[in-house]
């Protein structure tokens, strides 16, 4: 699925952002290669993958409040 100069003026409007005919070019070449990596991630098998709830296992390990002498 790529994404045409139109559909990319479109994305432009909603974002309010304006830019210039190069910069248009640019944008659509730099999306569609974004939306090509997202389709090879949806191609991946991720049967096997227990979802992910926190990315690492690691405690917050806060210090103990010290008492003030005031």
């Amino acid at each position: 699925m790529a994404l045409t100069k139109e559909e990319v003026l479109k994305i432009a409007k909603l974002s309010k952002l304006s830019f210039e005919e190069k910069e248009i070019e640019k944008f659509q070449i730099e999306l569609n290669d974004i939306l090509k990596y997202i389709d090879m991630l949806n191609e991946v098998d991720t049967s096997e993958v227990k979802p992910l709830v926190y990315i690492n296992e690691a405690v917050n390990n806060f210090r103990e409040k010290k008492k003030s002498h005031h």
